[in-house]
């Protein structure tokens, strides 16, 4: 399954992360801070959940469990190099040896 963030992240045109960058310096400044949701974030075993969870997440939707507690992670707009593997990883799958 695709990660929706990588193909966030390879969509994203160097004047609109320009434009991010100082929508978040105008938010910041007013003491407020931007996240990234993952919706999916270790859910890579279950497929058909992770599908729905992606696409609700890319198209705006938080999702909670009953609970209330949202699901997958959620992050400050600077990932570290640690949180993008660990996303990465999030989305690896282990097949049979042939």
């Amino acid at each position: 399954m695709k990660n929706w963030f990588a193909g966030l992240l390879r969509s994203i045109t160097s004047g609109q992360q320009e434009s991010i960058s100082n929508a978040i310096a105008v938010i910041e400044q007013r003491g407020m801070k931007a996240h990234l949701y993952f919706p999916a974030t270790g859910r890579h075993t279950e497929h058909e959940l992770a599908l729905a969870l992606t696409i609700l997440g890319s198209n705006g939707f938080i999702i909670t469990d009953g609970q209330g507690e949202i699901v997958g992670k959620v992050s400050t707009h600077g990932l570290s190099s640690e949180e993008m593997a660990m996303i990465r990883r999030s989305t690896f799958k282990i097949v049979d040896e042939v």
